[in-house]
């Protein structure tokens, strides 16, 4: 009860952190706090934040996250903080009033065509878990609300990170993006909201693909909405259109401890899929969005017993169990086929729920015991 009550923070406005040279320089813009920073390898990668209207750092808010356009890589503070109002006004139309409001510079830095030269998208991931750790050391958020959008490049971003990271997220909501990256990892999608706004003229990002990414989407029963927008092209016609689907976004909260789990894993910066993790992999990928997934699982719970009916790809698989999913003071079942692979009652260890809560930056979705199987 207490590591769900979330980490303690500081009211009111974040200080600047680190010292001397190091010390991180803040800049006001109307609402927009300019010049947060995270440490990452090679250096720290910056990051702004809207603050809602009588913010006061006190009680948990939701969190609306835009991975930031490339297009902001070379503009000063106030450059990068004049994408802010956009997202904003779109929120404010979605009755998101209190929402706190966030541009990374993650994929200007380290993303296609970055400044520190372009990783494959899976090494790309670390730095979102790194900014969702500092974002929760100084902010109240409501771990259950975070939203992810994103127009065109961020767009392919907000779909990546569905793809990735499913758990984490309340509801995505790309536009005006191209969907190849994600047309493999189709089942991770099953228990994340999913609303797409693409106008039916772009030439940039043609609409064949999330019409195509989207319709499939629906066939496997998977949470889905799709607007296209008639005669507007890759341009305000459509990114005008997002407070409405924010607005339905806005209506869920994230599953956290699903029943089913059917998974693609991308690799070992995406090895977890709600409460399962894969220790190891039978083999390394490339890291590219285009590759196929290097392992997939297939489990469902029934009563106290879990039941793995695939793991391809993986050669270890930890179970974060909880009292959301199963009756921890009973005994917990793990079966592959005829074969037990585990057997007893799990034993809560705080120490680890501890360290995944921080590791993750995930106090919620924290599980209270771990087991640890080899699947066949």
């Amino acid at each position: 009860a207490l590591l769900y009550m979330g980490p303690l923070v500081d009211p009111g406005k974040p200080k600047p952190r680190g010292r001397g040279r190091d010390k991180e320089s803040f800049e006001d813009f109307d609402s927009v706090l300019s010049g947060l920073e995270f440490d990452f390898e090679g250096g720290p990668i910056g990051y702004d934040i809207d603050l809602p209207r009588g913010f006061d750092n006190k009680t948990p808010v939701p969190v609306l996250i835009d991975p930031g356009h490339g297009s902001g890589a070379k503009q000063d503070q106030e450059g990068k903080a004049g994408f802010l109002p956009y997202f904003r006004n779109m929120a404010r139309q979605a009755g998101g009033e209190d929402w706190l409001v966030v541009r990374t510079e993650i994929i200007e830095q380290i993303g296609a065509g970055g400044l520190r030269g372009g990783l494959p998208e899976e090494q790309v991931l670390p730095a979102f878990d790194a900014l969702m750790r500092d974002l929760n050391s100084r902010f109240a958020i409501d771990p259950e609300r975070v939203y992810v959008t994103g127009l065109s490049q961020t767009g392919f971003w907000a779909w990546f990170l569905g793809r990735a990271q499913p758990q984490r997220w309340a509801a995505i909501v790309p536009m005006g993006a191209v969907t190849w990256q994600v047309n493999r990892f189709l089942d991770n999608f099953a228990h994340l909201p999913v609303f797409v706004l693409h106008g039916e003229k772009d030439e940039v990002c043609p609409v064949a693909q999330p019409r195509a990414t989207t319709a499939s989407l629906k066939e496997k029963g998977h949470p889905v909405v799709y607007e296209e927008i008639a005669g507007a092209a890759h341009d305000g016609r459509t990114w005008g259109r997002l407070g409405g689907l924010l607005k339905q976004a806005a209506e869920k909260r994230r599953v956290t401890y699903p029943r089913t789990i059917r998974h693609d894993f991308g690799g070992p910066h995406s090895a977890r899929a709600y409460w399962v993790e894969v220790s190891k992999f039978d083999r390394e990928g490339d890291g590219k969005a285009g590759s196929p997934g290097l392992a997939r699982l297939e489990l469902v719970v029934e009563g106290q017993e879990i039941r793995i009916e695939k793991a391809e790809g993986m050669k270890e698989l930890t179970l974060g169990l909880a009292p959301e999913l199963l009756d921890l003071e009973q005994e917990v079942v793990v079966m592959q086929g005829e074969k037990k692979l585990f057997g007893g009652k799990p034993k809560p260890d705080f120490e680890r729920s501890v360290a995944y809560a921080i590791r993750h930056a995930d106090w919620r979705g924290a599980p209270a015991a771990f087991v640890t199987v080899r699947p066949r």
